[in-house]
């Protein structure tokens, strides 16, 4: 597993980097302070991808409460992955899903999980590729009061 390892405290930055990337409505200093207690946390992993730089990450969780679709608890749970453009196609995505799937196992989990929005149809794919089942489609409201 060349090039494939989890992350370190000097990663975080870089990692912080890549998720921008993932999710850039996100405020960069905040989503460092995330990846900060992620780091320090039992109950989650990120894994890196690592040629000539940090080109690829998988963050994992466990999740106790409930999870859509799921019979046990806890769940392994995808919280985000992305990969450099320049990377893609490769299987890298593929391996640190693999990583994560292990870590959980190695947890208890009998089960890995992970969400999709519903306009995001190339995250559906990958994911169905790799092996995931669709479980259930949903739209969430709020009302203010």
């Amino acid at each position: 597993m060349k090039n494939f390892r989890k992350m370190s405290k000097k990663d975080i930055s870089k990692v912080t980097t890549l998720a921008m990337e993932l999710w850039p409505d996100n405020i960069e200093n905040e989503l460092y302070d995330e990846f900060l207690d992620e780091y320090s946390s039992e109950n989650s992993e990120i894994f890196v991808f690592d040629e000539d730089g940090l080109r690829a990450f998988c963050h994992c969780a466990l999740r106790f409460d409930y999870v859509e679709g799921c019979t046990n608890t806890p769940t392994g749970y995808l919280e985000g992955i992305y990969v450099e453009n320049n990377y893609r196609n490769k299987g890298i995505a593929n391996q640190l899903i693999e990583l994560s799937i292990e870590w959980s196992r190695e947890k208890g989990c009998m089960e890995f999980a992970s969400d999709v929005e519903l306009n995001n149809v190339s995250s559906q794919e990958f994911h169905e590729a790799i092996g995931f089942s669709e479980t259930n489609r949903l739209v969430t409201y709020i009302k203010k009061i």
